[in-house]
This record gives structure tokens, C-alpha cells and sequence, in this order.
């Protein structure tokens, strides 16, 4: 889910990290071969706007080179007109979504090629031509609305002053939902087509897998050595995507130990570079310090543990107050909605992490060197 904060770059680290068994893919050897298997890099963009995270550039529908947010916590590409070129099919398909930051897109879903540069482009595949950006009625001032703080120059008479807005204050030009989890729309009474991951669509057949590294997307199979391999839930779809890539719930689950309140408890969770700290969206005792940011953060220096459902310990560090690196919080969960804690960016700054469309599964890989995507001190809500 997408959740919106100024960024700053840290030129000196802040993580003290905590003893972490070394990682092995023992049992998973078939995949670790001499010769290095076919793969390709795309550098990513680090955002400048009010938004933490990265970004791609990209072609869509034979447009201009545009730059958008990078989103492993949803699904399906949504561009912003002012992104997409001429070469595309229009449907009948309108579609809603809404992010954590109250952004809400309505859109039509199109057919377009994405090209990813280096050679990697598309066939031609389902995305969403975002006609209009707004807010949710929880989330009245969010980035999409039109004001003097997010974007002064733009008139909010305007029919596309959400998305003027948005392109001004973001520096993007839409979302790239990058999960596994394919977004299904509906026809009658059974599901036509779905929203997925365009990676999945490259027109190289080992375009199932991909690496979230320090500054670059590695797309294709790679070494697991070191990866610690957590499985995912088979999600059922009425027809196959492409290279081989299948349908799969986009959370998985660990099990979490902060400070004495908290030991050992399992959580649905999601590895999601469009969120900032770490959130634990349940009902849930945590050692707060409620005075910090407006809502409270677990008190600095608690130890917080990351564990798999079997024991084995992934990452542990003391909690603290900068966004995208140390900091955990807790809301309340929708009455609709499965209690879940969501990593943010947190995870993404020390570690490689790995989704594999094909097997299912995502792997975590310690980095060898720290990133520097944070913000220091409170983000607000």
C-alpha cells in the first residue's frame, strides 16, 4: 500500500543490527548453477517528490519515457494520460483503486506495450489509463488533493486537477503495482482477464522472477544462495499470464517479537516498497511511546525480531524514530480487513528481496551494504 513522506538521503547509517544466523537455501540447490542463467538489470529511480521509495522509467504505449512510483504492495500498472502514448486498445473495463495514502484511482483498462528499456519490452497486455485521482473521504488532504502544499500551480477547478496535482508533487506519472498477486475484473458473474505484474509479460521467457536490489530491478532467475525462502498461497485465476508466472496471495507469513509485549505472534505480511515504517495493522500491546509523530511509535531501543514460523531469525534490531529504517507503529485494522503488519521500505534498505511468480515465494537476502533511503525523524500521518 502507498503511503506518502518526504525523503531525505542518509549519508551515514543508523541500523544497528542485531545477531542474524546466516542464510542458506539448503534443499534448493537445483537452482544454484555455475553458469550464471539468463537475467537483466534496470536501474531504478530514487523519488524526489513526497513520496519514499523508488521508481522505473518507462514507455508506455509507444509514449515518452516517464518515471513511476515502484509498488510491490499492489497490482496491476496504472498510468497517468500525460504518460501514455497513442499506440493502445481502449475496453469497456472501468476500474477503481485505492492506496493507504487515501489516493483513489478510477480508470479504463487499456492494451499497451510497456518497454523497460535494455531491450525489455512487453507484449501487448492489460494496464489502466487513470481519468481521474482523488481522495478518500478518510483521508480528505491527500496528495491527490489540490492545495497550496501539495501543489500550488495547479487549479483545482480543473476535471484532472488529481492527477496535475499528483504528477506535480510526486514527480511521477502513476503506480507500477509490482505483487503477485493478480487483481481479477469482473465480467457477469466470472472474471475476464486480471491486472498483473507487467514484468511477468517481458518477451523473455525466464521473465517469472525478480530481485528488488540497492538501486536496480534484476529480472529473471538468479543465484538463491543466501536467500531465506518463505512460501506463498496459490491464488487461483480463470486464465494462465504470461512466462509462466501463477496466481499468489501477496502476503506471507512470520512471526514478530517487540520488546516484552509482544513474543512470537504470526502475521500476514507484506514486503511493500510503497510504505514507509513498519505497521503492525492489528489489535496488538505494544511498548508505544505515544508522544512521538502524533501517533506514536514503539519506544527507542526495544528490541524487535523478525522470525519464520519455524524459528529461524531473519532480523533483529532496536526500534527507533527514522522512517524506512528502524521505526514500528500499530493502527487499528478495518472491521473488514485481516490484521497484517506491513515491512514498508524498512526492509528493502538491508536486504535483497526476491518474489518468485513461478514457485511462489519470496526470499530475503542480507545486503552487504546498507541503503540510504530514509527520512530522519517523524514522518505525521
Amino acid at each position: 500500500m502507498l503511503r506518502c513522506a518526504c525523503l531525505c538521503l542518509l549519508l551515514t547509517a543508523c541500523w544497528s543490527q542485531g545477531s542474524v544466523p546466516p542464510r542458506s537455501a539448503a534443499g534448493d540447490s537445483a537452482a544454484i548453477s555455475a553458469t550464471p542463467e539468463p537475467h537483466a538489470i534496470v536501474s531504478f529511480g530514487i523519488n524526489t517528490g513526497n513520496d519514499p521509495g523508488l521508481n522505473l522509467a518507462l514507455r508506455v504505449a509507444g509514449g515518452s519515457q516517464q518515471r513511476f512510483l515502484f509498488d510491490t504492495g499492489s497490482s496491476g500498472f496504472w498510468v497517468y494520460p500525460n504518460a501514455l502514448g497513442k499506440s493502445y486498445t481502449t475496453t469497456t473495463y472501468t476500474v477503481t483503486n485505492s492506496y493507504g495514502s487515501g489516493i483513489v484511482y478510477n480508470g479504463t483498462v487499456v492494451y499497451a506495450t510497456v518497454d523497460f528499456g535494455n531491450g525489455l519490452v512487453t507484449t501487448s497486455i492489460p494496464v489502466v489509463r487513470v481519468d481521474s485521482a482523488s481522495c478518500e473521504n478518510t483521508r480528505p488532504n491527500c496528495p491527490a488533493h489540490p492545495s497550496a502544499t501539495h501543489c500550488p500551480g495547479v487549479n483545482p477547478k480543473k476535471r484532472d486537477a488529481g492527477i496535475l496535482c499528483l504528477e506535480a508533487g510526486r514527480k511521477l506519472f502513476g503506480t507500477f503495482g509490482a505483487d503477485l498477486e493478480p487483481t481479477l475484473i469482473p465480467s457477469g458473474k466470472s472474471a475476464v482477464f486480471e491486472l498483473y505484474n507487467a514484468i511477468f509479460a517481458i518477451q523473455k521467457p525466464w521473465a517469472n522472477a525478480f530481485i528488488v536490489s540497492s538501486g536496480e530491478l534484476q529480472i529473471g532467475p538468479r543465484s538463491l544462495l543466501g536467500f531465506a525462502l518463505l512460501p506463498m498461497t496459490p491464488k487461483s485465476l480463470p486464465s494462465p499470464m504470461p512466462n509462466g508466472a501463477k496466481g499468489w496471495k501477496r502476503d506471507v507469513t512470520l512471526c514478530y517479537t517487540v520488546g516484552k509485549r509482544l513474543r512470537g505472534q504470526c502475521y500476514d505480511t507484506l514486503f511493500d516498497t510503497g510504505a514507509f515504517d513498519i505497521n503492525f495493522q492489528a489489535t496488538v500491546n505494544l511498548p508505544l511511546n505515544t508522544k512521538r509523530c502524533g501517533f506514536g511509535l514503539v519506544t527507542k531501543g526495544v528490541a524487535f525480531t523478525l522470525a519464520q514460523k519455524n524459528g529461524a531469525t531473519l532480523s533483529a534490531f532496536p526500534a527507533g524514530y527514522v522512517a524506512n529504517w528502524n521505526a514500528v507503529r500499530t493502527t487499528s485494522p478495518k472491521p473488514s480487513s485481516t490484521p497484517q503488519v506491513n515491512t514498508g521500505f524498512t526492509f528493502y534498505n538491508h536486504d535483497e528481496i526476491l518474489f518468485d511468480a513461478r514457485k511462489g515465494r519470496v526470499g530475503l537476502r542480507p545486503l552487504v551494504t546498507p541503503g540510504r533511503i530514509a527520512q530522519t525523524g517523524c514522518t505525521g500521518v
